[in-house]
Formats: C-alpha cells, sequence, structure tokens
C-alpha cells in the first residue's frame, strides 16, 4: 500500500508528537512506570527547600520527591512523592 504525502505527513507528525512526549516525561523524571502516593506535610519554617528536591530516609536513602509547595495561613505545606515500598 502506497501512502500520500499527506499521510506521510501526518504519520512523521505523530511520531515526532509521540516521541517529544516520550522526552518530556524523561525529562521532568516523570514516575510513570513506578507506584507511589502522596503525603502532606505542614512546617512552621522552611529554609531552602525546592520542587523536585529528594525526599530521603536515614541514611540518605532517596524514597522521593517534592511535588508542590505552598503557603496555608502560618504553615507551609509541603506536597512529597513517596515510592510505593516506603
Amino acid at each position: 500500500m502506497k501512502l500520500n504525502n499527506e499521510a506521510k505527513v501526518g504519520l512523521m507528525i505523530a511520531i515526532c508528537f509521540t516521541l517529544f512526549i516520550v522526552l518530556v516525561a524523561l525529562l521532568a523524571k516523570i514516575n510513570v512506570s513506578r507506584s507511589g502516593y502522596t503525603l502532606r506535610v505542614y512546617y512552621g519554617f522552611l529554609n531552602d527547600l525546592r520542587i523536585g528536591a529528594p525526599v530521603k530516609i536515614a541514611g540518605g536513602i532517596r524514597i522521593g520527591h517534592v511535588k508542590s509547595i505552598a503557603q496555608t495561613g502560618e504553615k507551609t505545606e509541603v506536597t512529597v512523592w513517596i515510592e510505593k515500598k516506603y
């Protein structure tokens, strides 16, 4: 079966779009293959915490990352993503 030029262009655009989405997911470190859960933690004071910062347990083992930071009244709400096995 022979494809006309419009079909070839459409197919190429679809392939490029798919590759773009995969690249963005890899660069953003989106955990599509890992399961986990989110927790909300409230702090009275934060020094230099940023979105994407690693969440670690004793011994420096990385178990997740910071998803968002928001001010709620006098407290700061930090949403973290934790791997399911922890």
